[in-house]
């Protein structure tokens, strides 16, 4: 079993938004999803019960007390983990501990990458990371395309001193999917082909 998370200790940097839409990318791969969420406002688990008439996923399971043992009941190929904002040290080390992959997402906003910058430092921390184990992937979230994006991008992984997997676009339609438990996907946006080739790359390099 895998188990991707993803993380990030500041609120509002699209967490749910990038499970949901990661979820969607992995249900398109020839793997059994379970989801995990440790959110309190359990906003994956009302995706998830939203969600009709797409890829089917296995179940949402209740993660908040980050227990391992509701992970290996799973019992399928990968489990999804919708990390909460504000962990503890501790916490934060025994989420990370649990996953093979870690997926960042975070806004080009100084305040964003600081605090990215901080967790980070707690991830290097663990041992798993330190060894190689445990793989990351940055998603830049909610970029407005325009002729200096390549410039910020480049920014933002300057700052990380990592490449950044993803790019996703700053646009309503991810939020109007995820309350209709969808995503990109399923969307009749016109950038969804672009932006779901980009959600399947992640989904790969997350798969390993």
């Amino acid at each position: 079993m895998r188990v991707i998370s993803v993380v990030n200790s500041k609120g509002g940097v699209g967490k749910t938004t990038v499970s949901t839409n990661l979820a969607c990318a992995l249900a398109r791969s020839d793997v059994r999803l379970t989801l995990a969420d440790a959110d309190y406002q359990k906003s994956l688990t009302r995706w998830n019960a939203a969600r009709s008439g797409y890829p089917a996923i296995a179940g949402c399971l209740d993660f908040r007390k980050l227990d391992a043992d509701a992970l290996k009941a799973a019992k399928t190929d990968v489990v999804l983990v919708d990390g909460r904002a504000g962990l503890r040290k501790q916490s934060l080390q025994d989420l990370i501990t649990l996953s093979d992959v870690l997926v960042v997402p975070l806004s080009a906003s100084p305040l964003d990458v600081d605090a990215t910058l901080a967790l980070m430092k707690a991830v290097n921390e663990n041992k798993g990371v330190r060894k190689n184990r445990i793989a990351v992937h940055f998603v830049l979230n909610r970029v407005r395309k325009s002729p200096a994006t390549a410039r910020v991008v480049a920014e933002v992984e300057e700052k990380l001193g990592a490449p950044v997997a993803v790019v996703l676009p700053d646009s309503v339609e991810f939020q109007r999917m995820v309350q209709a438990g969808g995503g990109m996907f399923e969307s009749g946006h016109p950038g969804r082909v672009a932006i779901g080739t980009d959600l399947m790359r992640l989904a790969d390099l997350c798969l390993g």
